[in-house]
């Protein structure tokens, strides 16, 4: 089973690390009023598009920052998320001449770069994103990184406070959805969604439900811990930012003197689940390095080439 995670981070380390993921799922359920739980399917299926290749949708509508765009890109994700779950191949799209039936995450798609192409019967289709790999994520990553988002959702949206209360409330909204053609050449422009209908989001809420640990909504504990090595600093990246072991280097002879660093340890990336590193270890000669960095903090943040970093003392297991 793919792990989304480190036993060497806290939550609070994890939470940071997917930071970018946090704030569109705190803008879906909190800002938009989505329902909590077809929300995490969706953030699911945009991250395992990630491992097949895709850009990062999550990034894209950051960028925008448009309800309209974010809410038509989530009404295509959900009917995605449908199919997938249920097994129900998608039906052809409205439009006969249309190029795809998601049209504004293709827009997105091509807005970033990328040439590759996607429909609901494309990932329908395509092996790496299936039911198992959307209940893998949802409850290795998003139920325990989203946790905190979930209940305040929860209590803001009327939802009550216990997750048998997450009802589809939703039940006399249109069902259809609009679908226009893909003019590459165009700024996006798409109109205001609607959203899905009370069967689909039953069937999506009851899959995150039997995927993740939304019944007790408990913290999740910290790994156990050795006495911490004193002359290791523990760094956190920031989840679409990557950064290199040689920017780091640079940073901190630039900050601290040429021969501070005895060593650097960057996590090792695993593709396609990972494409960047969570954390490094950096092993400095001396204390007083760790001591001037952390200026009597136990963990600080800080920028190295516009990129967010969390540092604190290594907290190693023995041997």
């Amino acid at each position: 089973m793919t792990s989304y995670h480190d036993e060497k981070m806290t939550i609070e380390e994890l939470r940071f690390f997917y930071r970018i993921d946090r704030e569109i799922y705190r803008y879906l359920a909190i800002t938009l009023g989505k329902d909590p739980l077809r929300s995490m399917a969706i953030i699911a299926l945009w991250i395992s598009m990630e491992e097949m290749g895709y850009p990062s949708i999550i990034l894209e509508l950051l960028t925008y920052q448009s309800d309209i765009i974010t809410n038509s890109a989530c009404d295509e994700a959900e009917w995605a998320v449908y199919y997938i779950i249920t097994g129900t191949p998608p039906p052809p799209p409205f439009y006969r001449t249309a190029v795809t039936d998601m049209n504004t995450t293709l827009t997105l798609i091509r807005d970033s770069g990328s040439a590759m192409y996607v429909s609901m019967k494309y990932l329908f289709e395509h092996g790496a994103i299936g039911y198992s790999s959307l209940k893998q994520i949802i409850g290795n990553l998003c139920s325990i990184m989203f946790a905190d988002i979930l209940r305040k959702a929860m209590l803001k949206n009327g939802f009550g406070d216990n997750p048998n209360d997450l009802v589809n409330d939703r039940a006399d909204e249109d069902t259809n959805i609009p679908e226009v053609e893909l003019d590459n050449s165009a700024p996006i422009k798409v109109e205001a969604g609607s959203s899905s209908g009370t069967t689909q989001g039953e069937n999506i809420s009851e899959f995150v439900r039997t995927s993740s640990f939304l019944t007790t909504f408990e913290e999740q504990p910290t790994v156990e811990i050795i006495p911490p090595c004193k002359r290791t600093l523990f760094v956190i990246f920031s989840r679409g930012f990557p950064i290199s072991e040689d920017q780091i280097r640079e940073f901190l002879v630039r900050t601290n003197g040429e021969n501070c660093v005895e060593s650097i340890c960057m996590q090792q990336v695993r593709p396609p689940q990972r494409r960047q590193p969570m954390y490094a270890m950096i092993e400095f000669h001396a204390t007083e390095t760790i001591d001037k960095i952390l200026a009597g903090e136990d963990k600080v943040r800080f920028f190295i080439s516009g990129c967010h970093i969390q540092a604190r003392r290594l907290e190693a297991r023995e041997g």
